[in-house]
């Protein structure tokens, strides 16, 4: 009945309700979709609908079980789990890092860090698992096992001293800057290889013995040769060798030595082995050991020094010519009267008149009154003959002549007081006429006279008187 009918004109062929409303005349959930068209019945009263009359809330497009409504990630693929909103890992990017969450190995990526295809920045990886993350590892790739410092930095890695020389193999840590180094990363200036205490930049002398005590170039005595003579300092008893000189095994030149210890050098000694405590001259000989005058006989005992070459000499070292064995101021090579008495004059011979017959009468000169004797004639004791005795008693006569001093060195005075002196004749002992005196008789000069024994012949005016004169 069509009072009852709420559905007038339902579309022939159309079932209906108990209201003659049928699916396309009716909208059980009012939600503005007939129901014949409304897929979602039952929209909750107020929600927005499709075309299909379903609101957000009744479906769920990408079919994960989180209604659309609640669902923060359409399209969520097939068969992926979601969380609560609806979103699987392939649709969440949790840190905001680029990378969805489940390509994403870095979870809490900080805000703004640059990350890798793994969502992963440097601040999270460790690519060479030293324990330091990349972001602070300033040596990659340590290799593994090995420890590190903050910065990421195995000893194999590091090089602190830019030496070249990485710090696990390096020695010598804080090498000097440029300076060249061994295999070991040491420099010379870092180095002591002899342990001397000197570092081997600075030592000149490697190899220094153990033990040793050294200068500051290193070099210990043993190796040094301060004079450059051959021998170490530590053998060489002699420092300061000159140079070029030829040295023993001590290390002493021959002008660094004095072997006799006669305070003259070897090398100006011409007299080695000295005695000792003897004086020596400048050349280093004693009078033991010096001839001077070659003689044979050393001069400590030769009496007689410049004996001419070639004499013979007695053992004092004295030849004829420098012996006076009688002491008579004429040498012996030249005295044809020796023994000559002690204090008589003698000539040029060395003979006196005690040891003269010049007129080889047999009577000495010294006690021959009558000098001149003629060969053959027979004489008295006085030595004169008949001949000359006259003369002699003129002489005896005459005892008004002064005549002095006699013997004379120099001035010869001859007075009388009672008669005139004419001249005075002046001979030699064998009777050769030396002078002629005619005035200033008290002063006759006799210096032109050698010593010896000469006549003297005075004539006045009562005759003639001969003097014997002994010059001095």
């Amino acid at each position: 009945m069509n009072n009852v009918d709420d559905c007038p004109n339902t579309p022939s062929g159309e079932t209906v309700d108990t209201n003659g409303c049928s699916s396309s005349q009716t909208d059980g959930d009012n939600d503005g979709v007939y129901d014949n068209k409304d897929l979602c019945l039952n929209t909750p009263s107020g929600q927005s609908v499709n075309s299909s009359g379903c609101a957000t809330s009744q479906l769920d497009t990408d079919n994960d079980g989180i209604t659309d409504d609640n669902d923060n990630c359409s399209n969520t693929p097939s068969g992926e789990a979601v969380n609560s909103s609806g979103c699987s890992t392939s649709q969440l990017d949790t840190d905001s890092d680029g990378v969805s969450d489940d390509n994403d190995n870095c979870s809490n990526t900080p805000s703004g860090e640059t990350v890798d295809s793994n969502g992963c920045s440097i601040s999270q990886t460790d690519g060479d698992n030293d324990g330091v993350t990349d972001d602070k590892d300033t040596c990659p790739n340590t290799p593994n096992g090995q420890s590190v410092n903050s910065s990421g930095c195995a000893t194999s890695q590091l090089d602190t001293d830019n030496d070249g020389i990485t710090d696990d193999k390096d020695n010598c840590s804080n090498t000097p800057s440029g300076e060249g180094v061994n295999s070991s990363g040491c420099s010379t200036s870092q180095l002591d290889t002899d342990n001397d205490g000197i570092t081997d930049d600075k030592d000149i002398c490697p190899n220094t013995p153990s033990g040793q005590s050294v200068n500051s170039n290193g070099c210990s005595t043993s190796q040094l040769d301060t004079d450059s003579d051959g021998v170490k300092d530590d053998k060489d008893t002699c420092p300061n060798t000159p140079n070029g000189q030829s040295v023993n095994s001590n290390g002493c030149s021959t002008s660094q030595l004095d072997t006799d210890n006669d305070g003259v050098t070897d090398d100006k000694d011409i007299c080695p082995n000295t005695p000792n405590d003897q004086s020596v001259n400048s050349n280093g000989c004693s009078t033991s050991q010096l001839d001077t005058d070659s003689d044979g006989v050393k001069d400590d005992k030769d009496t007689c020094s410049d004996t001419p070459s070639g004499q013979s000499v007695n053992s004092n070292g004295c030849s004829t010519s420098q012996l006076d064995t009688d002491s008579d101021g004429v040498s012996d090579d030249k005295d044809t009267c020796s023994n000559t008495p002690a204090g008589e004059t003698v000539d040029v011979k060395g003979c006196s008149n005690s040891q003269l017959d010049d007129d080889n009468d047999g009577v000495m000169n010294d006690k021959d009154s009558c000098p001149g004797t003629i060969e053959e004639q027979t004489v008295n004791i006085e030595g004169c003959s008949d001949s000359q005795t006259l003369g002699i008693e003129d002489e005896k006569l005459d005892k008004s002549i002064k005549f002095y001093p006699n013997p004379v060195s120099n001035n010869l005075s001859i007075q009388s007081e009672s008669i005139f002196i004419e001249k005075v004749e002046i001979y030699s002992y064998l009777g050769v006429k030396i002078d002629v005196i005619d005035s200033e008789f008290e002063h006759i000069q006799t210096d032109n006279l050698s010593k010896g024994i000469y006549i003297i012949k005075i004539y006045s005016e009562k005759g003639s008187t001969t003097r014997r004169l002994i010059k001095q």
